[in-house]
């Protein structure tokens, strides 16, 4: 990364840490992803299954795959118990590295409003310069926040894509001091114009921020 890239970057960062940071709980939907991160920051495997919602997750998935058994409660038992199964057995064989991660949020757009869904966009800067741009589903259920699985997308190729990222020789841009429009004309800049993603089974479009970039 040239000299100019890394000031850009550095600029652009700290547009990002100026932003309001929300608190750490499950009263809005970027507090339950801050709680989730830290509990993967501790390796505290059942704080954070506390921080997600698995019996949602089981609705989203049958609605997706088995629409018929959706409203099925001992499909939908089930489903949710293989969910917290896999999501257990996927962190504690490989807990995420959350050293030195910078966690931003940026942008909320309704999902699927039937469940209370909301998809946030959180930005993570590494420590080793990569910038990566996530799409997360958030719940609220009970006046609380939990956390879904992040927007699924499918590339030109097929791929199933679930995390986007740029490494570090693609520099934040310049910034102008107006934090949403700066970051905005960023994620628009690298990652193209808006895409449309399918998020439920009723055919309803939701426009987030996302380009889809082949894997």
């Amino acid at each position: 990364m040239s000299d100019n890239q890394e000031q850009d970057r550095e600029a652009a960062l700290a547009e990002l840490r100026a932003l309001s940071r929300p608190a750490m709980d499950f009263s809005t939907p970027e507090g339950a992803i801050l709680c989730l991160e830290d509990a993967y920051r501790r390796r505290d495997i059942e704080t954070a299954v506390g921080c997600k919602d698995f019996q949602v997750e089981a609705v989203l998935l049958l609605a997706r795959t088995m629409p018929d058994l959706a409203n099925d409660p001992e499909t939908l038992e089930k489903t949710a118990e293989v969910l917290e199964l896999g999501f257990r057995k996927e962190k504690t064989e490989n807990w995420p590295d959350m050293q030195g991660v910078e966690s931003f949020f940026v942008d909320r757009q309704p999902g699927f409003e039937d469940l209370s869904i909301v998809i946030v966009t959180e930005i993570v800067a590494m420590p080793d310069g990569r910038v990566c741009e996530d799409h997360l589903q958030v719940c609220c259920r009970n006046g609380e926040w939990r956390v879904l699985s992040a927007v699924e997308v499918e590339s030109e190729d097929g791929k199933t894509l679930r995390h986007h990222g740029w490494v570090g020789d693609k520099a934040l841009p310049e910034t102008t001091g107006q934090n949403r429009d700066a970051i905005a004309r960023h994620i628009e800049k690298v990652w193209g114009e808006n895409q449309f993603v399918l998020l439920d089974s009723k055919q309803e479009y939701v426009e987030i921020g996302v380009h889809i970039v082949p894997a």
